[in-house]
């Protein structure tokens, strides 16, 4: 009689460590929790820092500040969005620096779609079939649906600004016809 196998599963300690054989990080287990920001992220994030966003809010910026926008970093651990190393306040660093039992460590940049570790201090290169290429397959979905319904909604916008153009050169004509 030999050893029995199970048939149909699949080890999640093996899983995780699907990514690091694309990286060297060794966080990855540690610092990304799926589960958790699909119950923080309910729609594609907004490219916005959530501290500056909220500073914005209290005191009025030059227009100077208002172009020059940062590098918008997501934590891969719980969802929170904050400025990059480019920007003035350093908000993600910062986040990252806030003492945890957990680390917060991998982040992934909003504009270029990129992963860095914080601790290794480099860009992390990943599988889609990882832990960490699965969490960034689901966030990439909202992006998409997120961008489709954006879509809708300028043609929406579109149709009925055009409703509203008919509608007053009606009322013009109708006006001059009097």
């Amino acid at each position: 009689m030999g050893k029995k196998k199970g048939k149909g599963k699949s080890s999640s300690h093996a899983d995780s460590y699907s990514d690091l054989s694309v990286s060297q990080c060794k966080h990855i287990r540690k610092a990304v929790d799926q589960g958790h920001l699909k119950k923080t992220l309910s729609e594609f994030p907004q490219n916005v820092c959530l501290d500056c966003k909220a500073d914005a809010s209290k005191t009025q910026q030059s227009e100077e500040e208002v172009e020059e926008s940062p590098t918008i970093w997501l934590c891969l651990k719980c969802g929170y969005q904050g400025c990059g190393r480019n920007s003035n306040e350093k908000h993600a660093l910062k986040h990252y620096e806030t003492p945890r039992s957990e680390p917060h460590c991998l982040v992934l940049g909003l504009d270029t779609w990129s992963v860095w570790c914080y601790i290794c201090d480099e860009e992390i290169h990943y599988s889609s079939s990882g832990m960490l290429g699965q969490a960034l397959v689901y966030i990439k979905n909202l992006a998409n649906k997120d961008q489709h319904n954006h879509y809708k909604k300028q043609q929406i916008s579109k149709m009925e600004n055009s409703d509203n153009i008919t509608t007053e050169k009606e009322v013009q004509n109708a006006q001059e016809q009097e």
